[in-house]
């Protein structure tokens, strides 16, 4: 059995979609289950008007923080940069000439103008439109004579007469056939010399031994017409598999063109590559258990191809929501934290990026100030669906919400309830020392006081809560204290009493 290569072959005109990025963690998880399996990055960049490096240093950028490596390519000084189609043009022209000399492809002079004239009468007539493959016919002298008049021609692939249905296998799909009698010969070179999709696409997976191909169900069409292509320059085909469309929840098309739809747009917005990793590879590949939240590991291990469905699949954004919470979960609460950062910055929790710098450096060091940054998050973990909601949830702890005297009464108590409530904390508080400031000592000390002065426990707890954070709703008053420190807490109780007095 050869070795597996399978190939992710991107166009740089556009951020990096999350049907590229579904497409591939397929082929990477195919390649990983292999023994010795190999993952290729190959920009298709023949599109000069639309690729740019900005959009193909995107999806590169976007598929290193998702963490699918890839594992072959041009060496950059100890790393692999990805194989470009532009750098490739001299070995296309190689093939493509054998092709003109064997005539299973020759120059096209017929101008758009004569092309859409034809493809008009056609239509008329009712007949599926095709190119007449009139110019296949032309003699030596015709061809210098259109060359004189400044026509560049394209060149177009000679389709084979009288092969009528075509069909392969499709590892997803099964029996695939069309019927190539309605192609016409096609193009395969433009007017300018730059190779096109079929043909570019034919030469670089034969020269790079790929022996998968795993793509998107939009390619579909080109299939048939790449299998006449490797037929007619004697070379045995890869396999295919293609993988269906990801469709909104209104069964429209995923947009390549809306931020929504960009790994970009995730990754801003506070969502972890292996949530996301998990989201996609379960649109479309059905793990046959009610397991739903795996590991990348756990993936390599399982992924069948014979497992994907062909049917669309439905982006559901409460389910990715669900799914980015539960690795939350899983993360260590120093590896969390990390995480975070950035977004505290982002909301503004953190007021520079020196701030943010000091709190990744603290972490190095293991120094207290992330140890208490690290309890903060622990309180609000469990309540994460994305890193983005960090800010809101933990900017108690860096500063208090402005309330009024009013905000903290429980229900319809009196200020004076309050204070005397708050100023019983005040003493709890001050007489705890430090090395038993937990939330569980402070329970002990505080609920048997609260049952003394036959108070219910919204009376003390609520303006605590509310003298801590100015926060009607938070993490208990208890955790919060502990978060905070002694002499944090009581300045913050003291600011309260201040306003009631």
């Amino acid at each position: 059995m050869p070795i597996v290569r399978v190939r992710l072959a991107p166009s740089p005109t556009g951020n990096l979609h999350i049907g590229t990025a579904r497409t591939a963690l397929f082929n990477y998880l195919f390649a990983k289950k292999q023994k010795k399996g190999k993952f290729i990055l190959r920009i298709e960049d023949t599109d000069q008007s639309r690729s740019t490096k900005a959009y193909e240093d995107n999806i590169k950028d976007g598929l290193t923080w998702l963490g699918l490596a890839w594992d072959e390519g041009v060496d950059k000084g100890g790393e692999y940069g990805p194989y470009h189609q532009m750098e490739r043009l001299s070995l296309y022209h190689t093939y493509i000439n054998r092709l003109l000399a064997e005539s299973k492809a020759y120059p096209c002079f017929c101008s758009p103008e004569e092309l859409e004239a034809e493809r008009g009468k056609m239509e008329a007539q009712k007949i599926p439109p095709k190119y007449s493959g009139r110019c296949g016919t032309l003699t030596q002298d015709a061809r210098d004579a259109f060359k004189k008049e400044g026509r560049k021609p394209t060149i177009r692939f000679r389709v084979p007469t009288g092969t009528g249905k075509r069909s392969y296998v499709d590892i997803i799909r099964g029996n695939v056939q069309e019927d190539t009698s309605l192609y016409g010969d096609f193009v395969i070179v433009k007017s300018d010399g730059i190779p096109l999709y079929n043909i570019a696409n034919v030469i670089d997976d034969h020269e790079m031994r790929i022996t998968h191909v795993i793509r998107g169900e939009d390619l579909l069409p080109s299939t048939i017409k790449q299998l006449l292509l490797y037929e007619a320059l004697g070379w045995n085909p890869p396999e295919f598999a293609h993988i269906p469309l990801i469709f909104n929840p209104d069964r429209t098309k995923m947009s390549k063109r809306k931020n929504h739809a960009t790994v970009n747009w995730f990754r801003e917005n506070g969502y972890l590559p292996e949530a996301l990793l998990n989201f996609i590879v379960l649109l479309g590949w059905n793990p046959k258990t009610n397991e739903e939240v795996f590991t990348v590991q756990e993936l390599v291990d399982r992924f069948d191809l014979a497992q994907v469905h062909s049917a669309g699949a439905v982006f559901d954004e409460q389910k990715l929501n669900w799914l980015n919470g539960q690795h939350i979960k899983k993360l260590s609460l120093d590896d969390l934290t990390r995480r975070v950062i950035p977004y505290l910055l982002e909301a503004g929790v953190l007021q520079s990026q020196n701030d943010a710098d000091s709190y990744l450096s603290a972490a190095t060091k293991k120094e207290v100030v992330f140890s208490d940054l690290m309890r903060v998050v622990s309180l609000v973990r469990d309540r994460l669906t994305n890193l983005c909601e960090t800010g809101k949830s933990i900017a108690f702890y860096f500063s208090v919400e402005p309330y009024v005297a009013h905000d903290l009464n429980w229900k319809a108590n009196s200020l004076e309830t309050t204070l005397a409530t708050l100023v019983c904390s005040r003493e709890l508080l001050q007489g705890i020392d430090t090395k038993n400031w937990k939330k569980d000592f402070l329970e002990k000390k505080f609920f048997p006081a609260i049952e003394k002065n036959n108070w219910g426990n919204g009376d003390v707890l609520y303006p605590l809560r509310v003298a801590l954070t100015g926060l009607k709703k938070s993490p208990g008053p208890f955790e919060i204290a502990e978060a905070l420190g002694k002499e944090e807490t009581l300045v913050r109780v003291n600011v309260a009493l201040q306003k009631l007095t």
